[in-house]
């Protein structure tokens, strides 16, 4: 058995060795076959340098030297020699490669695996340039995209800016289409704290504070020859209200000054045997008038026929709260916001401010009794106080209530003088009293101080609020003089303790703060500036052209900013289904004819016309309640000196610092002053967010030329129903819907529900301002012919989202509960609901932040008038 196994392996060896023999020979009659094609063809030797020249023929290398690269080791051809140095391959000899027998399998099988690492050294190679390529591609790509980029983006100082202040106040956690005001301010409140010296900050606030410190530098600048002398004035009272020291030294003389001329005295009379006046009470309320423009009880004076707006009429209506307290125009809607807060509370019968303010009169009573050494019992000091109370309340309650005092949009009443004195004779008589009201008096001795003569029974008297007269006429009649008296003379203090001694102005403080949680007051830099400012804010004008750049190429892009905007409005009024072709030609009409006040009245510019307009004005440098009452007195002369004279409307006459804009019915005139031509409300980089923030705002002035107020006045400024009856039923019809659309917010902070039909005239102005300023800005770009730059940050918002996000950016806000309850009292509503309110509203806002539908931001209903 082991033998034949041996036999068979010897036999499988055998046919092994034949095999390969057999190959051996084969492969060698290829190659004899190879080199004689190649002779017959000529074929020239192929020849190559390794590692520099290509491989034309690595066959043919093969064949005359039976090699095949390996590295620095040379095998012999088939006949045992080697290359010679003479040889071609010896040019070699820097190559890194060997040579190899050939003719051997095992050589064929190194030739075969030796190419087989060459492809996929190619292939690894051509992979690897792949990668590279596509790297540079992309990087090619992402070279030219960023270039792109940034190409579209606005790297301008103002849009740095803009970018900067919106990245710090969005919250872009917050989808747009739940929250809009939170999505554009969530984070505002960050960077803007509010101060001590009020209960909110929003941008307007903001920027009327940076204005009362520009005022309060430009006056205490040095005088300079080229300037009006009512600047140098202006000037002189400041240094005369920073000098409280001299304010001390005078005490309560300078308070008892005026209450003598008025007709009272000083020291409130106990009782009525000690009360004595040489006046009438109808003559103090018109000396009261005349010298310190406070309203005690009635209000007269000479105003522009609401008919006929070149014509002046004696006017009476309801008094006001405003007096001739210093309260710039930034901070004028706070001061009325506090007045009717006051109001409110004392009739509301708010315990805590009832208490408060007997405590405040209670103290104020007991310091001037003390200062000017009276000694009174407990028991007439509490009658004092008790009875300025009394009435006090009795005629608060009378002007709070809107079915008495009435509204201002009412056409007046036109009687005689004769008719007006029987009217309010008649109520106080009805219930067998004594008229206290004697309006002959009254106007006579407010035109003799204007040194105007005047024929009262041959003049018509405007009167509004007639039922608020036959009311104040019996609650007088039903108080003695004494007591009428003390109300009187309490209102005066009240007004003038501002400007009197420090005890005098802390009491004051420490009421507004502990009643109505006022904030700390003003330093008293701050103080003068803006009360110097409130009273000569013409003199102060005259410097705000210098103070803002580019003032006329600003003005000419506000112009053609009101084009499009106005434009926009008259689409909306011409597509207008409700409006019959009657209304609709009488509204373009009047839009046409609106007048633009924009930057600054140019005639303040002018020194000599500065200097006229503040004639016979005289200040010193230590009459500081002097100061200011000449200047208002100044103001009442010639209000009521006007009477004859012929209103031409040809100049304007407002302050170029305000940070407000206003439109004036009578004379069908939008303003927008230089303190509104500033970040955020302009000069923000980009057209979508001027048009955003100022141009909804030029849009909302527009549009009051149309709301419930200015619809009443036709294109010359006069009351005239010049609407057909069918489009004002259609009109009244389509407001209803933001009336109960702004009735249904609930304010958290307040705990109250916003008034709809307070604010119906404002929500009106908002809604149709965003709506036209949107329209035209599409015109804007229309013109240019380009799509607007992205900011930086922000680049994933379009221009017609960032108009939107310009819109809520104005009215961003910093709010305290207080703040909010105060606001409502306001004929504006809340900042974010003037912002939600209107976008909720727009059907533009949802197609451009594809909100969907039933969001909060698009809901079903969607209230529109234009």
């Amino acid at each position: 058995m082991l033998k034949k196994k041996k036999k068979e392996k010897k036999q499988k060896k055998k046919k092994k060795k034949e095999k390969k023999k057999k190959w051996k020979k084969k492969m060698m009659k290829k190659q004899e076959e190879e080199e004689e094609e190649k002779k017959k063809n000529n074929t020239k030797d192929s020849r190559i340098v390794f590692g520099r020249n290509e491989i034309n023929n690595r066959h043919d290398i093969y064949h005359e030297y039976g090699l095949i690269i390996t590295g620095h080791e040379y095998a012999p051809n088939k006949q045992g020699q080697l290359p010679t140095p003479s040889s071609s391959i010896w040019s070699s000899t820097q190559s890194d490669q060997q040579l190899v027998e050939v003719s051997t399998k095992k050589a064929y099988l190194q030739r075969r695996s030796s190419r087989k690492r060459i492809e996929c050294s190619l292939t690894a190679t051509i992979g690897l340039l792949a990668i590279v390529a596509s790297i540079l591609i992309f990087v090619t790509v992402y070279y030219f995209k960023l270039r792109n980029q940034i190409g579209s983006l606005c790297l301008s100082a103002q849009c740095i800016h803009s970018a900067s202040s919106l990245l710090q106040s969005m919250d872009r956690n917050t989808n747009p289409c739940d929250d809009f005001f939170q999505f554009v301010c969530g984070n505002w409140h960050n960077e803007h704290p509010i101060p001590q010296t009020s209960i909110n900050s929003d941008w307007f606030t903001e920027r009327s504070d940076r204005a009362i410190s520009a005022v309060a530098y430009f006056l205490q600048k040095n005088d300079s020859d080229t300037e009006p002398v009512a600047v140098h004035q202006s000037r002189t009272m400041y240094r005369a209200c920073l000098d409280t020291e001299t304010l001390e030294e005078l005490s309560l003389q300078p308070l008892s000054d005026v209450l003598e001329e008025i007709g009272l005295t000083l020291v409130p009379p106990i009782n009525e045997s000690s009360y004595y006046s040489d006046y009438s009470i109808s003559h103090i309320m018109a000396l009261a008038k005349v010298t310190t423009t406070k309203d005690l009880f009635v209000h007269a004076g000479v105003y522009a026929d609401v008919f006929n707006r070149t014509n002046n009429k004696i006017t009476i209506a309801v008094p006001e709260s405003k007096s001739m307290l210093p309260s710039h125009k930034g901070r004028n809607a706070r001061h009325r916001t506090v007045e009717s807060k006051l109001r409110k509370a004392l009739v509301g019968g708010d315990l805590h401010v009832i208490k408060s303010w007997k405590r405040y009169i209670n103290m104020v009573v007991k310091y001037i009794y003390n200062e000017n050494n009276v000694t009174v019992t407990d028991e007439e000091f509490q009658n004092v106080t008790n009875k300025i109370l009394s009435i006090g309340l009795h005629v608060q309650k009378l002007l709070t209530d809107k079915n008495i005092s009435g509204e201002e949009i009412e056409k007046p009443d036109s009687m005689s003088l004769a008719d007006l004195q029987n009217l309010t004779d008649a109520a106080a008589t009805a219930y067998k009293l004594e008229p206290k009201i004697d309006w002959r008096e009254y106007l006579e001795t407010a035109f003799d101080n204007a040194n105007t003569t005047v024929d009262l029974d041959e003049e018509e008297i405007y009167v509004y609020g007639v039922d608020y007269y036959k009311s104040i006429s019996r609650v007088l009649a039903n108080h003695s003089d004494y007591e009428i008296a003390l109300a009187m003379w309490w209102e005066i203090i009240y007004t003038l303790t501002p400007y009197a001694s420090e005890d005098l102005r802390t009491m004051r403080n420490i009421f507004l703060t502990e009643a109505l949680g006022e904030p700390s007051p003003l330093p008293r830099e701050s103080y003068c500036a803006v009360a110097i400012w409130s009273i000569m804010d013409i003199a102060i004008a005259s410097a705000a052209a210098d103070e803002y750049p580019e003032v006329e190429k600003t003005k000419k892009e506000v112009n053609q900013m009101i084009d499009n905007i106005q434009s926009s409005f008259y689409y909306y009024v011409t597509n207008a289904r409700w409006i019959d072709a009657e209304t609709k030609a009488a509204i373009l009409e009047k839009g046409k004819v609106i007048r633009r006040n924009i930057g600054f009245p140019e005639w303040v510019l002018n020194k000599e016309e500065v200097d006229v307009y503040y004639d016979n004005l005289t200040v010193t440098e230590d009459e500081h309640m002097y100061n200011f009452l000449r200047v208002v007195q100044m103001a009442n002369k010639n209000m009521y000196s006007t009477l004859y004279s012929i209103n031409n409307y040809t100049s304007a006459e407002f302050d170029p610092r305000e940070v407000n804009a206003l439109y004036i019915p009578q004379e069908n005139s939008i303003t927008i002053p230089l303190g509104m031509l500033q970040f955020p409300f302009f000069h923000t980089g980009l057209d979508a967010l001027n048009y955003g923030s100022i141009g909804s705002i030029i849009g909302h002035e527009l549009t009051h030329a149309f709301d419930i107020t200015g619809r009443k006045y036709d294109k010359e400024g006069n009351v005239n129903q010049w609407w057909t009856n069918k489009t004002i039923d259609k009109y009244t019809e389509r407001i209803s819907c933001f009336i109960k659309q702004y009735d249904d917010y609930w304010i958290d902070d307040a705990e109250e529900y916003l008034n709809g039909t307070l604010t119906l005239g404002e929500n009106l102005a908002d809604n149709g301002g965003l709506k036209d300023a949107y329209f035209g800005f599409q015109r804007r770009k229309e013109e240019k012919g380009y799509e607007e730059k992205y900011l930086p940050g922000l680049e994933e918002y379009n221009s017609n989202q960032m108009f939107y996000i310009g819109f809520a950016h104005e009215w961003c806000e910093n709010w305290t509960p207080k703040s909010m309850k105060w606001s409502l009292g306001d004929e504006h509503s809340p900042n974010y609901i003037r912002v939600m309110a209107s976008v909720s509203n727009s059907k533009d806002f949802a197609d451009v932040w594809k909100c969907p539908k039933k969001s909060s931001m698009n809901p079903d209903t969607k209230c529109q008038l234009w």
